[in-house]
């Protein structure tokens, strides 16, 4: 793919780095990442990695491509404290829901010619000791391709 893949990538980490969740945590994010976690990290909580997670493109005519990349955003607090955090996890969600889709309803969202739709899902892994929110944020945009 071209640059588009990963720009989109980069695009929606800048994005989440940049919202400030002071009012719901005070400390803000405690980890930050543009690839997921690995196993043997602990990160700070709350953090959040950006990754991708799977891309389709069709033709759209002889010399552009419609194209749909979804990245997963993982917003992760510990497992341990989610009895006391469930609340502030459940806020900092509805936060950034509501952030991006405030940004999706702009001109050039998230800086590009995208169109973008969401959908998130509730986890938590007791044996990595982390509750997580995923979200899954798609780009739809029309690619050149050059030959």
């Amino acid at each position: 793919m071209s640059s588009a893949y990963t720009q989109f990538g980069q695009d929606l980490y800048n994005f989440m780095d940049a919202l400030v969740i002071t009012s719901i945590v005070a400390g803000g994010w405690g980890e930050k990442s543009n690839r997921p976690f690995k196993s043997d990290e602990r990160p700070t909580y709350p953090a959040f990695s950006v990754s991708p997670t799977r891309d389709e493109q069709q033709i759209a005519d002889n010399m552009s491509d419609d194209v749909m990349i979804t990245y997963s955003v993982y917003i992760f607090f510990s497992y341990w404290d989610s009895s006391e955090a469930e609340s502030d996890i459940r806020e900092l969600v509805d936060f950034v829901r509501t952030e991006l889709a405030k940004e999706r309803r702009k001109e050039a969202p998230l800086g590009g010619s995208y169109v973008l739709s969401f959908a998130g899902e509730w986890g938590g892994d007791e044996t990595q000791t982390e509750r997580f929110y995923r979200l899954d944020v798609t780009a739809r945009f029309n690619e050149l391709i050059t030959l």
